[in-house]
C-alpha cells in the first residue's frame, strides 16, 4: 500500500498538503524541488507505515474517496493475516500475550508456537489479494482518471465470486 500511496503522490504532489515543516538547511540540503518532494513523499509513507492494516484501507477512502469493496470478512482477513505476520516476524511465531489481547482469542497459550493451517492461509491470501485488485483498480479510475475498461489484466475477484 505505501507503493501505491508513493505513485499517488508522484502524480499528484498537492496531497502532500499537510500542516508539517521542514527547516531551510533541508531544503538546502535536497537541492531540487523534485528531490524535496521525494523527501516530503517518504516522510509522509513512513507515517503511514505505521498504522494497521485497517486503518490503511480506511486512509485510502478517506483522503482519496477511493471506495473499496471489500467485504467485513475480508477486511477482518486482512486484519488477522497482519496478526499473524507480525507474530512470525517479531515473535518467532510463538503467541503473545499482544497476540492473545489483539485477537481475542483466549484458548491460545502464551509461548506456544500459533497454529496456522493451509485453508486459513489460503483465505488470508485471497483477502489480500483481492484488496490489492480493488486499490489498483479504484487508484486507476479515481486518481488516474482511467475507465474501467482501459484497466486490464488485472483479477477481479468480485466478478469471480459473482459467478460461483
Amino acid at each position: 500500500m505505501g507503493d501505491t500511496l508513493r505513485t499517488i503522490v508522484k502524480a499528484h504532489p498537492a496531497v502532500l498538503r499537510k500542516n508539517k515543516q521542514i527547516t531551510w538547511e533541508r531544503i538546502l540540503e535536497l537541492g531540487s524541488w523534485d528531490a524535496l518532494l521525494d523527501d516530503l513523499a517518504e516522510a509522509m509513507i513512513y507515517e503511514f507505515g505505521w498504522l494497521s492494516a485497517s486503518d490503511k484501507l480506511n486512509y485510502f477512502n478517506k483522503k482519496f474517496g477511493l471506495d473499496l469493496s471489500l467485504s467485513r470478512e475480508d477486511r477482518s482477513n486482512i486484519s488477522s493475516a497482519e496478526l499473524l505476520r507480525h507474530l512470525i516476524m517479531h515473535n518467532g511465531g510463538r503467541i503473545s500475550a499482544e497476540h492473545i489481547r489483539r485477537t481475542g482469542n483466549t484458548a491460545l497459550k502464551l509461548g506456544d508456537i500459533i497454529p496456522v493451517d493451509h485453508d486459513e492461509v489460503s483465505g488470508l491470501s485471497f483477502a489480500i489479494r483481492r484488496a490489492a485488485s480493488d486499490i489498483f483498480v479504484a487508484v486507476s479510475e479515481a486518481i488516474f482518471k482511467k475507465k474501467d475498461s482501459d484497466v486490464k489484466d488485472i483479477p477481479r475477484f468480485e466478478e469471480e465470486a459473482d459467478n460461483e
